[in-house]
Formats: structure tokens, C-alpha cells, sequence
């Protein structure tokens, strides 16, 4: 539907696809579209910041997604690429569409605090560079300071921020992203000393 808000436009195509059988990694790619790299971002993120994170071994998947993500970003390529054996998993379209009908009224509240604004900034190279170059030293703390409990959730917190301003072409959120990627950075400096 023509100028339906983005969160809530991707909620309603992930529902309308889960229905379909068998669903799979591709159909989802599909569905994110140009703004595959910030939904996929805010995945990974959302994992280690839920109380899943805490499992040893999953912060380390996430920050390999992420960086491999990054790379990508920083390389320009238009559209996330995958594996073909990764893009064929099927997806349980069952399990996966409550979730997604719960998770829409946030997605409805998103887009009507997080409108499109400087989105000039948002689609910039500078942008998205800087965000790629953010996310692999950040996605690399987590691997080496990942067995500390909590720290990689707080690394999270400003890549699932850039994630939210990609997906809403927010300039003003990716800025916000700088500015508490900045503050979780001294706050894990003071942990450590």
C-alpha cells in the first residue's frame, strides 16, 4: 500500500507472507527489500539484547552476522547477499505470524514517533560507512569482551538504534545512534578500569 509507514508496512507484508507455505529466509529478504540492511541489523541485535543473549556462544553468532552485514554495507552492494542454502531455510510461517500481529501495534507507535526526517543523511554513503565501520568494532568488542554477562547487550543498544533510523530513513535517529554509542563506549571503559 503506497505511503504506508515503513515498520508497519514491513510488519504487514512479513504476515500476508507467513501465510504462504512453506516460507523461507529468501521470502523474508524479500519482503525487507531496500531496507534489508537495517531490519536485518536490528535481528541480531534484538537477540543479544533479549534474555536469549545471555546464552553462551549467541552474542558470537550475532556479531558474525553483523559483521558480515557491515561488510557488505560498507562495500555498497544494494541488497544483502546470502548463501543460497541460507536463503532456502525454511521459516515455521505458523509460529512466526503471532508474533508479528502482537509485534504490530509497536510497530504502528514506531512510525508515528519515528518519522522520515533528514533522510538526506540517512541514505548518504557517510552514513551508511560510518554505521558499517560502527558495527564491525562494536560487533568485534562483543566477540572479545562477550563472556562478561550484559556487556554485549549493551553494544546492541546503539546498533539497534542506527537499525531503527536505516529502516525509517531517520537522520536524526542515526545521530542519536553516534551519541549513545559514545556513552555505552565509556560506560564498558569504565567497567573495565
Amino acid at each position: 500500500m503506497p505511503g504506508k509507514p515503513p515498520f508497519t508496512e514491513i510488519i504487514d507484508e512479513l504476515i500476508e507472507v507467513s501465510e504462504t507455505y512453506p516460507m523461507c529466509i529468501g521470502d523474508l529478504m524479500r519482503v525487507f527489500g531496500d531496507r534489508g540492511f537495517g531490519a536485518l541489523l536490528l535481528i541480531p541485535c534484538i537477540m543479544v539484547i533479549l534474555p536469549v543473549g545471555m546464552i553462551p556462544g549467541v552474542p558470537d553468532i550475532a556479531a558474525i552476522f553483523m559483521i558480515l552485514l557491515a561488510i557488505q554495507m560498507a562495500l555498497g552492494v544494494e541488497r544483502l547477499w546470502l548463501p543460497r542454502r541460507i536463503l532456502e531455510i525454511e521459516v515455521p510461517g505458523e509460529r512466526l505470524r503471532p508474533v508479528l500481529t502482537r509485534f504490530r501495534p509497536i510497530a504502528v507507535r514506531l512510525d508515528a514517533n519515528i518519522g522520515r526526517r533528514f533522510a538526506w543523511f540517512a541514505e548518504s554513503r557517510f552514513a551508511t560507512e560510518t554505521i558499517a565501520g560502527v558495527t564491525i568494532v562494536l560487533s568485534l568488542l562483543i566477540i572479545v569482551v562477550g563472556f562478561v554477562p550484559g556487556v554485549p547487550a549493551l553494544f546492541c543498544i546503539p546498533l539497534s538504534i542506527f537499525a531503527l533510523g536505516l529502516v525509517a530513513r531517520n537522520g536524526l535517529v542515526i545521530l542519536a545512534g553516534y551519541l549513545i554509542c559514545a556513552c555505552v563506549l565509556g560506560i564498558v571503559a569504565l567497567i573495565f578500569w
